[in-house]
This record gives structure tokens, sequence and C-alpha cells, in this order.
């Protein structure tokens, strides 16, 4: 039986077959692997070069097959050859190569874009329709590039890729005013239509960051909408502290959250005030009570929080004023204790500690000098005391009754010095009239006495002298000198100068 054949036309596969596989599985799977794509697309692109190479050179003209003696037909088959058959020139040649690495360019691109899309997009009706339209373009790209008619299948390629291109772009906007509505009703705490703008973003876009935070502060919405009311009762109840603590609990869950640094300042502020009204009770109650510890600090504590608070201020030079009297008491009375117990230097130094403060104190200064002054009178009443036979010399036994005379006039003397200075009044009694002291010699001695001066020679002589210590000199041929210190005193008032003959 015979059987009609007819030719068979292959159709050529599109060379964009493999990208479509990949829109359809981005599309389907949500597959973002973009290494492979371009892997595959440069596969593709080397597979249709090295085809199209092999083609070109099996349509060259073979010359070593022509008959060694054409025929006329064969003439006339050389001088028209047919239009696959002829070789094309160089400079053709590579303008042809160089619209077809621009189609291959074009297609790159247009893939490159697509996936872009597929990474940061979810497809909707409207940009399927845009999507639909960019494979249709990129499909007739392919049949163009198969004839070899690179140059339209660069601009459908061109073509394919500013689809998708103003897809992105469009899309970018869309989803950037659906994010800003979104975040002014997150601030605004409208959780209804943060919900619902949400709800729109997350059926446009990819899960990223940026969605994840929102999904999170949206969460968090009922529990911040219902503590920013409970804070703001807080606040007109002044409760400020309850308040401050559930603002804490707001920022930790959306610190982002807007108007609550403004809200936390002012209870913060509020929290100040009430605070100001407390510590300035308690110092002007204390400085009435003169507890003047715990005003001054209540008053410092006032200005840390307000700088500038004039009651504040005032009580605070109140408390330093009242309170200076006060230590100037208290050391006043400390220095009088110790001058009753006859610490002068221990006085005198507490003195000081009052005139640094404030050199202008009167008690201090007076209390001062008299505390010296007792304390230079009991030193040379105990010298006095110690050694009365100085007396014997009129200059020391002026100063001695002048000192006890301002021991006298000072007065509050305590034990020790008030037993230096009766003994040193009877010192002084002892020593204030003279007695009558006899010499008696051998009318040959040159005899002087210390504080009276040289008497010579002679058997007795009297003189009127204080009590007191008196050195006697004596000197004769023959005889050793006599140099004597003598004690003069009342049962004591003669001295006898004998001559020591000199051995030979």
């Amino acid at each position: 039986m015979k059987t009609n054949s007819a030719p068979i036309d292959p159709v050529p596969p599109p060379l964009s077959h493999l990208k479509q596989e990949v829109r359809r599985s981005q599309f389907q799977h949500l597959i973002d692997d973009r290494r492979l794509k371009i892997a595959a697309l440069t596969i593709a692109v080397v597979t249709l070069t090295v085809s199209t190479l092999g083609y070109l050179v099996a349509q060259k003209v073979n010359y070593s097959v022509l008959p060694t003696n054409p025929t006329l037909a064969d003439s006339e088959q050389l001088q028209q050859p047919s239009e696959s058959d002829v070789a094309l020139a160089p400079f053709e040649a590579m303008t042809l190569e160089q619209v077809k690495t621009s189609a291959e360019t074009a297609l790159s691109e247009f893939v490159e874009l697509e996936i872009l899309f597929n990474d940061k997009f979810l497809p909707t009706e409207k940009s399927r329709q845009s999507i639909e339209e960019a494979a249709s373009s990129a499909t007739r790209g392919d049949s163009a590039f198969m004839t070899k008619d690179y140059l339209q299948a660069s601009k459908y390629y061109a073509e394919a890729g500013s689809i998708i291109l103003e897809l992105i772009n469009t899309s970018e906007r869309e989803i950037a005013e659906i994010t800003n509505k979104l975040g002014k009703s997150i601030d605004n705490l409208n959780e209804s239509q943060a919900s619902e703008l949400f709800e729109n973003l997350d059926a446009r876009i990819q899960e990223n960051q940026t969605t994840l935070a929102l999904k999170q502060r949206i969460a968090s919405l009922p529990v911040i909408v219902s503590k920013m009311r409970e804070a703001r009762n807080f606040e007109l109840e002044e409760e400020y502290e309850k308040a401050l603590s559930l603002y804490a609990v707001i920022k930790d869950l959306d610190p982002a959250t807007r108007s609550l640094q403004g809200r936390i300042d002012s209870a913060q502020a509020g929290a100040n005030r009430v605070k100001v009204k407390s510590l300035l009770s308690t110092g002007f109650t204390a400085l009435s009570e003169r507890n003047f510890e715990l005003s001054r600090n209540s008053f410092k504590s006032v200005l840390e929080l307000e700088a500038k608070n004039l009651p504040a201020d005032g009580g605070l030079q109140q408390v330093q004023k009242l309170d200076d009297v006060r230590w100037i008491r208290t050391k006043l009375s400390k220095a009088e204790e110790l001058i009753s117990l006859e610490q002068w230097r221990t006085a005198i130094a507490v003195y000081d500690e009052i005139l640094t403060r404030d050199g202008n104190i009167f008690l201090a200064t007076e209390g001062k000098r008299r505390a010296q002054q007792l304390e230079y009178v009991f030193k040379v009443l105990t010298e006095v005391n110690k050694n009365p036979n100085r007396l014997s010399d009129s200059r020391l036994f002026a100063d001695a009754e002048r000192v006890l005379q301002t021991a006298t006039k000072l007065g509050s003397l305590g034990d020790q010095l008030r037993e230096s200075t009766e003994q040193a009044e009877k010192n002084l009694d002892d020593y204030r009239y003279p007695i009558t002291i006899t010499l008696m010699s051998n009318n040959l001695m040159d005899v002087s006495v210390s504080n009276v001066g040289q008497l010579g020679s002679f058997d007795k002589i009297n003189l009127e002298l204080r009590p007191g210590q008196y050195t006697v000199r004596a000197s004769q041929d023959g005889c050793k000198d006599i140099y004597q210190t003598v004690e003069f005193r009342p049962g004591r008032d003669s001295l006898l100068l004998e001559c020591t003959p000199l051995l030979l």
C-alpha cells in the first residue's frame, strides 16, 4: 500500500524555555536560587551558540567535490548560488555577531529582572497580566533568535525586560505607599487599619526583616493601647511612678512607639514635681525642728531636680546660717569646757576652728586670748614656784608679781592654776620684804656680794637684802679664795667667812 508522506517541519525549541520553567517554578513553588537559574541560562546560550556555529560550517560550499569539467548547467548553478550557500563577508559577519551578542545580553537582562521580581514580590492579578505579556515577548524573541533575526530578537527581549522593570518599579512604589500608611496606622495605634494594610502588604511581598518587624509591632498593639490608657489614668491621678513603670513595659514591647518618649518625659517631669513638693515640705519641717542635716539634704535634693528652685535655695541659706550659729555655739561651749579642765592648748585650737569659719566672732577672739593668757600664767607661776630663789632679783620679782595679778583678774581658775597661784603668792610674800643679813670676817678679807657689790674688809657687817640666793666672794693673801652661793631667808640670815691657809 502506498503511503503519502509529507515533509516534517521541525519547530525549534524557544531559547527561553528554561526561563519559563524557572518562572513557573517561582510562581508555583517560590524557588529563589538565583545562581541555578543563571547557570541554566548560560548553558542554554552556550548550547545555542555551538549549534549555530555547526550549522554555519555545514552550509559552507565544499569546493573539493566540484566537477573537473563543469557543464553549462553546473556553471549556471555556480553562478547563481542559493542564499543559504553564500558566505558572509568578514565585516558583515562581525556585525551579525555583535547583533547576536546584543540579543543574548537583552535575554540575560530580562531573566535577571524576572528573578529579581520573584525574589522580592508575590504575584497579583494585575502583575500576572504584565508577566504574561513579558513572557509572550520573550517567546517571540526566542523564535526570532532561532531564525537568526537577532535584531528582532533583541527588541523582543528588551521589550520583555522593560515590562518586568516597569512592574518592579510600580510594585516598589505601591509597597512603599502601603508600608508608609501601615507605619502611620501603627503610630496612631489603629489596630484594625494596621492589620488590614499588613494583609495587603503580606500578599504582595516576600517575607523579609521589614515585614517581620511590622508584624511584631502589630501583634503588640492591643497590649500597648491598653497600657497607654492605663498609664494616662495614673498620670491624671498624679501617680507618675506607676505610669513610668507602664511606659517601660511599652518600650520593651515596641521602642519605636510614636510619642512614647514624650509621654515618658512628661511623666518624669510630673514625678519630679511631686518629689520636689515632698522634699520641700520635709526640708522646712526639719528646719523648724533644728534638724539641720535632714533639712540641708532635702533642699540639696530639690536643687538636683530643679537647679533654680528658689524656695530650696532660700531654705538652704537659712539652714547654713542657723547651722553655723548652732555649730559656733557648740564649739564655744566645748572651748569653755576645755578651759575649765585647764586644757588651754586644745581650747585655743577649737577657737581657731571657729575663727577660720568666721573671723568676726567676738566670743571666739576673746576666748582664745583668755586661754592664751591662762596658759602663759600657769607656765610662769610654775617656774616661780619651782625656783623661788630667783625672786631675789627685783626684775624677776616684779614680773612674777605682775603675772600673779593677771591670774587674779582672769578668774575661773582650775585646780592646778589655783594651787600655783596660792604657792606663788606665798613665795612672793617671802621674798617681798628685805631681811637683815649679818656677815662676819677677820677684817683682812676683801669681800663682795652679788646684787650688792664690793664690801671691802670688815669684822662684821649687816645688810638689808631680799631673801634669795647670793654669791659671796672673799680673798686674802695666804688664804684660799672663797666663792660661795648662799640662800638667805628668814631663819638663815648670817654667814661667817674664815681664812683657810694655803698649803705650802
